[in-house]
């Protein structure tokens, strides 16, 4: 796992979980997921998207052979020089089952790490 100093100088762990961000005029971006619930994903990444700026966040979870991708629509909720926060935007129940499988196995494997 890979440390990041926070805004308040704290060292937080992140998540066995990458995501990949793509918006409609095709921009990609990949990064570590650092927070992830039901409503929304916080991610560190090199670059952001705008506020506001409708996309595609495609979760991977890593640690598993084969990595499970699960794709949910979103929105930018918030950005900066620390990375982007991204709000799920997702009706399809089969994927939400999948989002809170991988919220599920990351509140547990930060718990083990503690």
């Amino acid at each position: 796992m890979k440390e990041y100093v926070d805004n308040h100088g704290a060292a937080r762990q992140t998540l066995p979980v990458r995501a990949e961000v793509k918006c409609m005029a095709g921009v990609f971006i990949d990064g570590e997921v650092l927070e992830i619930d039901m409503a929304g994903v916080r991610m560190v990444c090199s670059r952001d998207l705008p506020v506001g700026t409708e996309c595609t966040v495609t979760l991977v979870l890593e640690d598993r052979p084969g990595s499970v991708r699960i794709p949910l629509k979103g929105e930018v909720a918030e950005a900066d020089d620390t990375g982007m926060a991204i709000v799920f935007k997702e009706s399809d129940e089969e994927r939400l089952e999948h989002l809170q499988d991988v919220v599920s196995y990351s509140l547990s494997a930060s718990r083990e790490r503690s």
